[in-house]
């Protein structure tokens, strides 16, 4: 519904002026300051919050609304958004209150508060910068910490500002005396992503950063270092050689696993840090916070990727390894590697019996470059992996739509559809742009289920369409058995005979 309100409609501020009234009247918990104590009534308020933030631009009796809801509710996470509703409606004005309240506030958590939520609605505030830098000279721990951590929000959104601000001086200040003092005060891993997040090519920031390396005793500490020296530009050679010294003579197997992850972000194809994650991933179940999915996403090497794809494939694929507080399974890695490698190099990696790969091989490789065109029939050749178990048909077509304009025009712009008639609109100009009066479209690695089924049918009248799976496919669709003789042929005379 309020994807058709435009911003200004009086009877939709009206509907919801009166849903806030009602929901607020109905939260009796509306005073408590505790952000995890939210009824229903409160969480449903907060959605009335932001519609008519929404809607609203331009409203006095709105902003008004919204005001007046400040007086009721001492929830920071309500506070919050009713701010950011008021700064969709008028900004200045809400901007003005927001100075205001941080002009009065003496004590610093309240200080903290009130520049978080102006910095998340003016990126171009001087004024939250310089805040948020005198609280890091504050003498409560939690208090600096939040500081740290808002600058990491806030200042990538203002980085011009952060060439002439002092932040990353006094961000390397505490960094010196932590090292100094020893005290375990701050949490120097989070001023090092601070300084990861906005200090790029700042000499200031790499300095602080190059000092931890030299100094710290701590090995988790200098890993995270060294990745966020290589964030903001500084030598990667220097910081390859610390990796390895720690990955190489550390009597921790955890901190060489770390240092290993690292050197595989800087250098994804490093052997030896790629051996150490992979004997050790398989020997160690619990890691801390930590997400080795994402570092080895970076590799893109066939060889070393079937060499991955080999060792997860020994560890036994469907144990759950423990990562912090989640379980983690081993096919996140697998499907990138499934993505990044052909077919047959990924099937030889799992399994690598060398009689089925021949016929594999034969089958498979380059498939979609070897489908030949008719004078009538041009064929589109689609992985839709993504679209097995997917059950929303919105999801369907815009993948369709995806893969279609990904394998056949790359470079252009992918039309946005979330039906059938949608898609069917766009193939005229598809067909006249490749010169073709009908297209043949395969879709190669889905097992399908019924809802791709029938959204493939509406399609028939525009498209011929044939799938690759053993399920049986019923006309005007057609289907291939992937391990049926002579496959390619017999997808190709399909395509020749398509009148």
């Amino acid at each position: 519904m309020l994807g058709k309100l435009e911003p200004g409609n009086e009877k939709a501020i009206d509907i919801f002026i009166n849903l806030l009234n009602f929901y607020s009247q109905k939260d009796t918990l509306s005073l408590t300051d505790d952000p995890t104590t939210l009824t229903e009534y409160t969480i449903e308020l907060m959605f009335q919050v932001n519609y008519l933030g929404d809607v609203g631009y331009g409203s006095n009796k709105a902003f008004d609304s919204l005001y007046n809801l400040l007086g009721l509710y001492k929830n920071e996470l309500i506070i919050n958004s009713t701010f950011m509703a008021m700064s969709k409606i008028n900004f200045e004005k809400t901007k003005c209150i927001i100075n205001q309240l941080l002009n009065r506030s003496e004590i610093e958590s309240k200080r903290l508060f009130w520049s978080n939520i102006l910095g998340s609605i003016d990126s171009d505030s001087w004024k939250v910068i310089d805040i948020l830098e005198e609280l890091l000279k504050s003498n409560e721990d939690n208090i600096v910490n939040g500081a740290i951590n808002s600058l990491r929000t806030i200042c990538p959104k203002m980085p011009e500002k952060m060439q002439y601000s002092s932040v990353i001086k006094s961000l390397a200040n505490l960094i010196e005396r932590e090292l100094i003092e020893d005290s375990g005060f701050l949490y120097i891993e989070d001023i090092i992503s601070c300084l990861g997040e906005i200090g790029v090519k700042n000499k200031d920031a790499i300095d602080p950063l190059m000092q931890i390396l030299n100094k710290s005793d701590s090995e988790i500490v200098c890993c995270e270092a060294a990745e966020n020296l290589w964030k903001i530009g500084a030598d990667i050679s220097i910081l390859i050689d610390y990796l390895n010294d720690i990955m190489r003579n550390s009597k921790s197997d955890e901190n060489r696993f770390i240092a290993a992850l690292k050197l595989i972000l800087i250098n994804p194809n490093n052997p030896e840090a790629i051996d150490v994650v992979m004997n050790l991933l398989c020997e160690i179940m619990d890691y801390g916070d930590f997400w080795y999915d994402e570092y080895l996403k970076n590799i893109r090497e066939t060889e070393v990727l079937q060499n991955i794809v080999k060792k997860l494939r020994e560890s036994g694929m469907n144990q759950e390894y423990k990562l912090g507080s989640s379980n983690y399974e081993f096919s996140s890695v697998i499907e990138h590697c499934s993505q990044i490698l052909s077919y047959p190099d990924f099937y030889k990696a799992w399994n690598p019996k060398l009689s089925t790969i021949q016929t594999l091989e034969k089958q498979f490789t380059n498939t979609h470059l070897q489908f030949t065109a008719t004078d009538k029939t041009y064929p589109i050749f689609i992985n839709a992996q993504t679209l097995e178990d997917e059950t929303d048909t919105i999801a369907i077509s815009q993948e369709i739509c995806n893969q279609i304009y990904l394998t056949i025009f790359p470079d252009a712009e992918i039309p946005e559809v979330s039906n059938a008639p949608q898609l069917k609109r766009i193939i005229p100009q598809i067909k006249i742009q490749l010169q073709t009066q009908k297209l043949a479209l395969i879709l190669n690695n889905c097992q399908p289920n019924q809802e791709l089924i029938t959204f493939c049918l509406k399609l028939t009248d525009v498209l011929h369409i044939a799938l690759i799976t053993n399920h049986e496919i019923e006309a005007p669709l057609r289907g291939f058995p992937p391990n049926q003789p002579n496959l390619l042929s017999a997808i190709q005379s399909w395509i020749d005979e398509i009148e």
